[in-house]
């Protein structure tokens, strides 16, 4: 794999032409060059996607080059131009509550001349098992990490043969814990782009011109903490919220972020405190008499804030 996205246009320089990506990358030809005669120019051609056509791309960024079993694979990013949303122009939005259970649930609002109405009736999201691997593997990771804090406590103190099993030991443990790392950015990153995808379907069945999003970063949880609660959003859901934003963007919907603070303990309608009749899953307003799921009354609440 070689990363080209720091070289300079002396060594690597990129231009495109009728749909054709031309790459040029100054090369060595010995070890260790000594003088630019060493150096040679090699020029690389690859067709932009279909897909990509007529896309109005505004700059092609340097790709990072990947040789496997199938030959060379280019993997470029580019500057999109995006025109900019009038988020006072659309009657309908969708709210993205973040839940517990998983990942995400999402509720459709639409402002009418009576106010804002909504059925109540929303999309939950089903990680399809993923998120079960995601917690199985967090704690193999803390697992992994105590004992190799554990090991590292001992050697400290250990005579130098002891020393050298245990740094053994450690450096097995570092490898499997990189390993587990690596399992779990995967699967975030899949989880993200289908919840995006979903929640971006959802939105353009609906009519949706905007996907409001909890800042969980706003929310302080009592007795854990602001430190424990960015922990937490930026983990699956800050790459899940990147994701929906680049799907979203693709169809012509804009995502923002709403205050999280009582989102799921406050009645859309009036702002009163929402009851629990059927246990912490349902919500119900005795004033509105309205009431639902209660990731999806929370959804609710996102566009109205």
């Amino acid at each position: 794999m070689a990363r080209l996205s720091a070289a300079d246009r002396q060594l690597a320089h990129l231009t495109v032409t009728d749909a054709v990506m031309t790459l040029t990358v100054t090369l060595p030809t010995t070890a260790a060059p000594a003088g630019r005669a060493q150096w040679r120019r090699v020029r690389l051609t690859a067709a932009i996607p279909p897909h990509l056509h007529g896309r109005p791309i505004s700059e092609w960024h340097l790709p990072t080059l990947v040789l496997d079993h199938r030959g060379l694979l280019l993997r470029c990013a580019a500057t999109e131009a995006v025109p900019a949303a009038d988020l006072t122009s659309g009657t309908t939005a969708v709210g993205v509550d973040w839940s517990p259970s998983t990942l995400g649930a999402a509720a459709i609002a639409t402002h009418t001349p009576e106010g804002l109405v909504s059925d109540y009736r929303g999309w939950t999201y089903d990680d399809r098992g993923l998120g079960i691997k995601l917690a199985r593997l967090q704690t193999e990771g803390q697992l992994l990490h105590r004992k190799a804090a554990r090991l590292r406590r001992l050697a400290a103190t250990a005579p130098p043969e002891v020393r050298a099993q245990l740094d053994a030991k450690i450096a097995v443990l570092d490898g499997h814990r990189t390993a587990v790392g690596i399992k779990r950015a995967k699967i975030n990153r899949e989880m993200a782009f289908h919840f995006g995808c979903q929640v971006t379907d959802f939105a353009a069945a609906a009519g949706a011109t905007v996907i409001a999003v909890e800042d969980l970063t706003t929310l302080e949880t009592r007795g854990h903490g602001r430190v424990n609660n960015n922990r937490a959003a930026q983990s699956a859901r800050r790459k899940a919220v990147d994701a929906l934003t680049h799907t979203a963007a693709g169809v012509g919907v804009t995502v923002v972020s709403v205050p999280a603070r009582g989102s799921s303990a406050l009645c859309p309608g009036c702002n009163e405190p929402l009851s629990r009749p059927g246990g912490y899953h349902r919500a119900w307003c005795e004033q509105c008499k309205i009431g639902g799921n209660r990731d999806h009354v929370a959804a609710v609440n996102d566009p109205v804030a």
